[in-house]
């Protein structure tokens, strides 16, 4: 089978509308293609085991082609489900198929409502430091006299004159120092006048509780009060344990035989006793009268393989040992006629094989079989075996047919009467095809009838 042709998609992919439904459409059709090689398959399976293409060395048994057969229907089952699938795929693909005239623009919707403030981003990078402009502000200085504004580029003069000021170069730090001697303390001044009390403040929080002092001496005991009323009686208390038994007292006197009580059931019967010895043999009776040998009455037979396409009677068989014959049992014709009436065990295997392979299927209601008859007097069939068939009708296959080879096995036990014609028969019934009867050895027919009562 060949191997589907997958487009090479590089990671690189750009495809408009059109690209997409045409893709779409060349998958459908790898599968389609893809579930037609497994049906063909499966209808070459099927020829296999059959035995319509070369290369089964021995033919499939019937249980075989059955698991073939069942096996072909679970996967056909499974491509017909698969062709669901595909079918509702192309009519979904239809549907997106431009039909090559651009319809009228439709009128532009409202506009959407603003959607939430999304969070805020992360922040950038520091930009470059700025150049600094002489003249602008740079920052202002306060006094008890004024303001001022001192600008980029401009000095700021620090003038006094009890102060030492001391600037230091590349930096902000100013040191201001007293350089005038410090003079003499003056008198202390009166004490002013003593200021009003002020309010109260707040009280402060309780303290910890002090640890417990000691117990005090106990005091005397008060008189004895009034005895209160009697309590009711509590609840009994549980039951001591049992003493221990006293010993026995002397015995009574022995009492008067009472009356007889009634008689108890009959017990059980007791085992069987041994068995005795075997007594003398009797005397021989007199022998009976001589029945009949019945397994002398009937016969064994087989057949050399022949060629048939048409209803017929079995006949030229042959006897010689291991097989035997009868009277009753005429080799060429293959007639049996019943000596004595009885009851008959009737056995017959019969092998073919077809001399081409089968190229037309049976039609309905045609069975071919073998067939034990009884021609005379009157006629009846015995004893029937169909032919194997394949009966087979799948979505991709339709045959009735016999087996290439097989072996038809006739048994069965009946009630004969003296003088009836017998015959092993082979019934077309329509199957219109040269069988070789027996293959290639002579033990693969056999046919026998013996009398068992």
């Amino acid at each position: 089978m060949s191997q589907s042709n997958i487009p090479d998609i590089n990671p690189d992919i750009t495809l408009n509308r059109e690209d997409v439904i045409n893709l779409l459409l060349a998958s459908i059709a790898m599968e389609e293609l893809s579930l037609a090689h497994i049906v063909n398959a499966e209808g070459e399976k099927l020829q296999y085991v059959l035995g319509t293409i070369p290369g089964l060395d021995e033919a499939a048994t019937l249980d075989e082609i059955l698991q073939v057969n069942d096996n072909v229907q679970d996967m056909l089952s499974t491509v017909i489900k698969k062709e669901l699938l595909l079918d509702n795929k192309l009519n979904q693909v239809t549907k997106i198929i431009p039909d090559g005239s651009t319809g009228v623009t439709g009128p532009t919707g409202p506009a959407g409502a603003t959607g939430p403030t999304g969070p805020a981003g992360a922040t950038g990078p520091t930009g470059p430091t700025g150049e600094l402009v002489p003249g602008d502000p740079l920052f202002n200085v306060l006094g008890g006299g004024g303001t001022a504004t001192v600008g980029v580029g401009e000095d700021l003069i620090f003038v006094s004159d009890t102060l030492d000021i001391n600037v230091s170069d590349q930096s902000a730090v100013v040191s201001l120092e007293t350089t005038a001697e410090a003079g003499p303390t003056g008198a202390t001044g009166p004490t002013g006048p003593i200021g009003e009390t002020g309010p109260i403040g707040p009280t402060g929080d309780t303290g910890e509780v002090g640890p417990t002092g000691p117990t005090g001496d106990t005091g005397e005991m008060g008189p004895i009060g009034p005895t209160g009323d009697t309590g009711e009686i509590g609840p009994t208390g549980p039951t001591g344990d049992t003493g221990e038994v006293g010993p026995t007292g002397p015995a009574g006197d022995t009492g008067e035989v009472g009356p007889t009580g009634p008689t108890g059931d009959t017990g059980e019967m007791g085992p069987t006793g041994p068995t005795g010895d075997t007594g003398e043999i009797g005397p021989t009776g007199p022998t009976g009268a001589t029945g009949p040998n019945v397994a002398t009455t009937g016969f064994s037979a087989r057949r050399t393989p022949t060629t048939l396409a048409t209803t017929n009677q079995l006949g030229d068989w042959t006897v010689s040992s291991p097989n035997f014959s009868s009277e009753s049992f005429n080799p060429t014709t293959g007639d049996f006629t019943v000596p004595e009436s009885g009851r008959y065990a009737i056995k017959a295997i019969v092998s073919y094989t077809t001399t081409a392979a089968i190229s037309v299927s049976l039609g309905t209601g045609i069975d071919p079989s073998f067939v034990i008859r009884r021609t005379s007097p009157t006629t009846t069939d015995l004893i029937t075996g169909l032919f194997p068939l394949l009966n087979v009708n799948v979505l991709v296959l339709s045959l009735r047919a016999i087996l290439g080879n097989s072996s038809v096995t006739l048994t069965g036990d009946v009630e004969l009467n003296e003088g009836d014609v017998i015959g092993l028969f082979y019934e077309s019934d329509g199957l219109n095809i040269n069988l070789n009867l027996g293959g290639t050895t002579d033990s693969a027919t056999v046919w026998s009838i013996h009398r068992i009562t």
